[in-house]
């Protein structure tokens, strides 16, 4: 039997306290939480953080697309990341998010 990693049991409680939670003072720390994790040193947590971050779009959806100017930035970042598996993640990340933006919305925003 595989066991579910931490990052996999977190990020839907994550989503599901952001959903309960919500309010404007909530949303921001969580988000801000999970945007200082995609900066961390280890290509695993930013993983784990561009995972959550998906995991909050998917959960809120537009709900969410308020807290985005904060993000973009770090997401330009993780574009450049020496690690190929972080930026792949970033891209899948940049997908979900132009489902609630229009396709190409965000690309825009970060060239």
């Amino acid at each position: 039997m595989v066991l579910p990693s931490q990052s996999e049991l977190a990020i839907p409680c994550l989503s599901e306290l952001a959903a309960a939670a919500q309010s404007e003072e909530h949303s921001k720390a969580i988000n801000s939480g999970v945007l200082m994790m995609m900066r961390d040193e280890a290509p695993e947590t930013r993983l784990a953080a561009i995972r959550a971050m998906m995991g909050l779009y998917a959960r809120l959806g537009e709900d969410w697309l308020g807290l985005l100017p904060e993000t973009v930035p770090f997401i330009a970042e993780l574009l450049e990341d020496d690690e190929e598996t972080v930026e792949r993640e970033c891209q899948r990340l940049i997908k979900k998010i132009e489902e609630f933006l229009g396709e190409g919305e965000l690309q825009g925003m970060l060239t």
